[in-house]
């Protein structure tokens, strides 16, 4: 069979298949189904972009909170780091001061009571002192 005799027999196979639409009826039904199917589609359509736009919605507020959380963190951690920057400054002066011999001396004489040889430590005898000898029995004019 050659090409043209085959797409003729088949042409003329659909033309019996066709249906001709004569009445108006049969049109209305052709475009109600049609009108059916679409909005279907647009439904399902409309359905999955809604629950696909809370989907990202939902995500886009986690990512937020997280970003959040992380700022402040981080808020947390930098004044940390400034609270070390400045104990660190602190040591470094105090390091630098007992690097210091004269600075070691008058700490030593001041708060240990310490004396270089041949010096004498004299210590002012206070009021409260003065009062407990004269309830033991000593005079006060005795003292000094």
């Amino acid at each position: 069979m050659t090409k043209k005799k085959f797409i003729l027999k088949n042409f003329n196979a659909n033309k019996q298949k066709l249906k001709p639409v004569s009445s108006k009826q049969n049109r209305d039904e052709d475009v109600s189904c049609y009108e059916k199917k679409s909005h279907r589609k647009i439904r399902w359509a409309s359905i999955i972009l809604t629950g696909f736009l809370i989907f990202a919605i939902a995500e886009c507020s986690k990512q937020y909170m997280r970003i959040q959380d992380m700022k402040d963190q981080l808020n947390v951690y930098n004044i940390a780091y400034e609270d070390a920057q400045k104990e660190q400054n602190e040591l470094k002066e105090q390091l630098a001061l007992f690097q210091n011999a004269s600075y070691l001396a008058r700490i030593a004489r001041e708060n240990l009571r310490l004396v270089k040889p041949g010096e004498y430590l004299i210590v002012p005898a206070e009021e409260s002192d003065a009062l407990d000898l004269v309830k033991d029995g000593t005079n006060a004019s005795d003292l000094h």
